[in-house]
C-alpha cells in the first residue's frame, strides 16, 4: 500500500514579519556563518547564496544575500535579467520553470550583463548583498526595466580581475503585478501554503511494552529536534504520529526527551495536526462496519498529541495516507475535516484539470460532503532538500514554484481566488538554513501565506467552473480480524478499569498496545503476540486477588454470619462482584454483592439464614464488576445444626400430617378386619344374649324348613 509521505493538516496560525518597505519580501538579517558552500555537493566556489527575495513589488528592490566570505581583490559580480517565463512548449509556466531549474537555458535576455564590483556588495564579513532595483515603466542607469509580472531568471557570475569565471548560479525574480490582485471575495489574492513537518514510524511498542523506534524514525526524531531548535519561528505544521510520540516518551532516552522539550518550547511557533494514533486503513475500517474505530483512533491520537506537545491539534485538514474511500468521507466530515491531502495518483481528474492543478488548487471532492482535496507536490520537497544547491537557492526555487501557481491564478482573474492551495513537505533532515531562507516568502502582505484563514473552503474555479476530482477506486484490505482483536482487547481492558479504577498504571500501556493492533504496518504474527501479551498481563494482575481458602464452616444458629477472607495482593483497592449460592442457606439482601477489597487481608461477612440443617456447599463466584473477568470460583462446606422458624413450622406440619395419616390408617384396618370375620361392627346383639357380651350362636331347628341367614344379613331390629 502506498503511503503518503506527508499527511496534511490545517495551516499554521502565524506568519512571518514584514520586510523593509520598498523591498517586499526582503530577506531577514542572516547570522554570520562559515564561508563557502554549505552541505555536501553545494555549488563549489567563493560565494554561497544564503537567501533570495521570494517576490518583489513592481517598483521594489530584488536582493540576493550571500554568506560571509572573502572575495578576491578586484572581483566583479555580473548579473543578467532574463524575460519572464511563459507556457511555451512546456505546457505551463511551472513546467517551463522546472526545465530551467533542471539546467535548461534561462531564455532571452531582458537586461545585462550588468557588472557590480565586489567592493560595492557590502562588508564580506557580514555577508555581501546584491541589490537590483527594478522599474515597471522604463529603465535607468540605476534601475532595471522589468515591464511584465511573472518569473524572471537572473544569471549570476563572479569573475576575477582578469575576467576569468570563478562562480556562477541562477536565481529567480518574481515580479508582482503593478496593481493589487483581489479575489472574488474582495480580499487580497493569496495562495494558502502548508509547511508540513512529518515525524512518524511503525508501531513503537513491542508486545511486552518496550519502546522501540526503528533507526529511520529515531533519525527523524533527532533531526526534527535540531530543526525546531534552530528555526523555532518557522510556521510549521507538525504531522506527528501519536504512537511514535508514545514510544518517544516511554523510551526515556535523553535525545527523545530533548524532542519533547522542543515540541513544548514556547518559542516554537509550529501547530500540531490531528492524526490517527497509528497508520490505519480508513476505507477498510468503514468497509468493516468499524467507523467507531476510525473515530476512536482520532480521539486517542488527539489526546496523545495534546498531552505530549501541550498544543491543541487542528482538525480541519485530514492527514491521511492513501486509504481513504468515498464511504469514509462522511465519517471524516462528521469529525470536523474540511480538507484532504492525497497523492495525485489517488485522484481521478476530469478533462481540463491537470495534475499540477491538483497540486496548486483546492479541488472539490465529488460526493465528498463538501470536502476539498489538494494533491501533494513531491517536487517541492526535492527542491528544498537538494544538496547540490545553496540554502538560499533551494528556498528561492520552492518559493518560485509556488508563485508559478499564484501567477497562473492571477491571470485568470478575481474568480480564481480563493482557490490556490499547496503544501510543502519539510523533511526533518531539511537544512535549517534553507528553511530559514524560505520564511520571507510568507511575509505579511505577500501572495503566499500560512494563515489558516486563507485555506479555501470551496472548490477553486478553472475556466469559470468549479474544479472537482473524485477518488480513484481502491480495494481496501480486510480489517475484520484486526477490528475483532481490538474490540475484544478493549473489552478486557475496560473490565479491569472498572475493577481497579485508574490506579493501575499499566492500563495506559495496555490501551496503547491495543491501539497498535489496527496498524496497517503490523503483521498478523505481531498482532497475535500483542493481543496475547495484553491478555496474559491482565490475567497476572487479576490473579493477585486471592479467594477465601477452602475450609469447613459450622453454623449453630438460624441467622448466622459466614466470614469470607479475601487477600488483595495489588497495591490499590479493587471492586469485585461476589455471588454466593447454597441449597440450604438464604443470603440476606441479594446473593450478588459489590465488594471493595483493600490491599492485604479483607474479611467480608456474609449474612445468611439457615433453611434446613445439614451439610451443603456454599458456592462463591468472584468476577469484575461487569462480569467479564472471572477471578475464580470456590466451594465452602457449610454444616448447620439449627433450622429457621419456617423450617420448624414446616416440620411440625409434616408431623401432624403424618400422625393423622397413621390414625386413619389404623381405623380403616380395623374395619377391614371386622368385615373379614363376618360381623360388621355396627351389628346389634341378640335378646337372649343381651348383656352377656357373647355372640348368639343359636341357629334354627334342624328340618324346620327355614333358611339360615346369609353372611352379612341384618337380624331383627337391624
Amino acid at each position: 500500500m502506498a503511503v503518503v509521505t506527508t499527511a496534511l493538516v490545517a495551516v499554521v496560525a502565524a506568519s512571518t514579519g514584514t520586510g523593509p518597505s520598498g523591498a517586499a519580501g526582503a530577506l531577514p538579517q542572516q547570522a554570520p556563518g562559515p564561508a563557502g558552500p554549505t552541505g555536501a555537493g553545494a555549488a563549489d566556489g567563493p560565494l554561497t547564496i544564503a537567501g533570495v527575495s521570494p517576490w518583489v513589488a513592481a517598483d521594489g528592490t530584488f536582493e540576493v544575500r550571500f554568506s560571509p566570505t572573502v572575495l578576491p581583490e578586484g572581483a566583479v559580480l555580473r548579473y543578467t535579467v532574463h524575460q519572464r517565463l511563459r507556457e511555451g512548449r512546456a505546457g505551463s509556466v511551472r513546467a517551463s520553470l522546472d526545465t530551467v531549474l533542471d539546467g535548461a537555458s534561462p531564455g532571452p535576455v531582458l537586461r545585462g550583463p550588468v557588472e557590480v564590483p565586489a567592493a560595492q556588495l557590502g562588508d564580506p564579513a557580514t555577508g555581501p548583498v546584491l541589490s537590483i532595483a527594478i522599474d515597471p515603466a522604463r529603465g535607468t542607469s540605476t534601475r532595471v526595466y522589468v515591464p511584465d509580472a511573472g518569473i524572471h531568471p537572473v544569471t549570476l557570475e563572479l569573475v576575477d580581475v582578469d575576467g576569468r569565471d570563478l562562480w556562477t548560479d541562477t536565481v529567480l525574480l518574481n515580479r508582482l503585478p503593478s496593481s493589487p490582485v483581489e479575489g472574488a471575495d474582495g480580499a487580497p489574492a493569496r495562495m494558502a501554503v502548508t509547511l508540513l513537518l512529518p515525524v512518524e514510524g511503525p508501531p513503537s511498542l513491542e508486545p511486552d511494552g518496550t519502546a522501540t523506534l526503528d533507526p529511520v524514525t529515531r533519525s527523524a526524531v533527532a533531526s526534527a529536534t535540531s530543526l525546531l531548535t534552530a528555526v523555532p519561528e518557522a510556521p510549521l505544521t507538525l504531522g506527528l504520529r501519536p504512537n511514535t510520540l508514545t514510544g518517544v516518551v516511554r523510551s526515556g532516552s535523553a535525545a527523545d526527551e530533548a524532542f519533547v522539550q522542543a515540541l513544548r518550547a514556547p518559542a516554537v511557533r509550529a501547530s500540531v495536526a490531528r492524526r490517527s494514533d497509528v497508520a490505519i486503513d480508513a476505507g477498510g475500517l468503514v468497509e468493516a462496519d468499524a467507523s467507531d474505530e476510525l473515530l476512536r483512533q482520532l480521539l486517542e491520537g488527539g489526546a496523545t498529541l495534546n498531552e505530549v506537545t501541550g498544543r491543541e491539534p487542528r482538525v480541519d485538514t485530514w492527514l491521511l495516507d492513501d486509504t481513504v474511500s468515498p464511504a469514509a468521507l462522511p465519517v471524516l466530515a462528521g469529525a470536523g475535516t474540511r480538507r484532504l491531502l492525497l497523492p495525485a495518483e489517488r485522484l481521478r481528474l476530469p478533462s481540463g484539470v491537470s495534475t499540477q492543478d491538483a497540486r496548486s488548487r483546492a479541488l472539490g471532492l465529488q460526493d465528498g460532503q463538501g470536502l476539498t482535496v489538494t494533491a501533494e507536490d513531491p517536487f517541492l520537497t526535492l527542491r528544498l532538500t537538494d544538496p547540490r544547491r545553496d540554502p538560499g537557492v533551494r528556498a528561492n526555487q520552492v518559493a518560485s514554484s509556488l508563485m508559478s501557481g499564484w501567477f497562473g491564478a492571477a491571470e485568470e482573474g478575481a474568480t480564481a481566488f480563493p482557490g490556490p492551495s499547496a503544501v510543502v513537505v519539510v523533511p526533518p533532515a531539511t537544512d535549517a538554513a534553507a528553511l530559514r531562507a524560505l520564511l520571507p516568502a510568507f511575509a505579511d502582505g505577500g501572495p503566499l501565506t500560512t494563515d489558516p484563514a486563507a485555506v479555501p473552503t470551496a472548490a477553486a474555479r478553472l475556466g469559470g467552473r468549479a474544479a472537482t476530482a473524485s477518488l480513484a477506486p481502491r480495494v481496501p484490505a480486510d480489517q475484520d480480524g484486526p477490528v475483532l482483536a481490538t474490540r475484544s482487547g478493549r473489552t478486557l481492558i475496560d473490565a479491569y478499569r472498572r475493577m481497579a479504577g485508574t490506579a493501575e498504571p499499566d492500563l495506559e500501556l495496555w490501551s496503547e498496545l491495543n491501539s497498535e493492533i489496527l496498524s496497517t504496518q503490523m503483521d498478523a504474527g505481531r498482532r497475535a503476540r500483542t493481543r496475547a501479551a495484553i491478555t496474559a498481563d491482565i490475567e497476572r494482575h487479576a490473579a493477585r486477588v486471592e479467594l477465601p481458602p477452602q475450609r469447613r464452616v459450622v453454623l449453630t444458629s438460624q441467622d448466622a454470619t459466614v466470614p469470607l477472607r479475601f487477600r488483595n495482593g495489588l497495591p490499590y483497592p479493587v471492586q469485585v462482584i461476589v455471588r454466593a449460592r447454597s441449597p440450604r442457606l438464604d443470603v440476606k439482601g441479594d446473593d450478588t454483592k459489590l465488594v471493595t477489597l483493600r490491599p492485604g487481608e479483607n474479611r467480608v461477612d456474609l449474612q445468611v439464614t439457615v433453611r434446613a440443617p445439614g451439610t451443603a456447599l456454599l458456592r462463591l463466584d468472584v468476577r469484575s464488576p461487569d462480569g467479564v473477568i472471572q477471578l475464580g470460583r470456590t466451594d465452602l462446606p457449610v454444616t448447620s445444626s439449627s433450622i429457621s422458624g419456617v423450617g420448624a413450622a414446616l416440620s411440625v406440619v409434616s408431623l401432624l400430617v403424618l400422625l393423622g395419616w397413621w390414625l386413619l390408617t389404623v381405623r380403616r384396618r380395623r374395619r377391614d378386619d371386622a368385615r373379614t370375620a363376618g360381623n360388621h361392627p355396627s351389628q346389634r346383639r341378640g335378646p337372649d344374649r343381651a348383656g352377656t357380651g357373647a355372640p348368639d350362636r343359636t341357629g334354627p331347628a334342624e328340618g324346620s324348613g327355614s333358611e339360615a341367614p346369609t353372611a352379612g344379613s341384618v337380624g331383627p331390629g337391624g
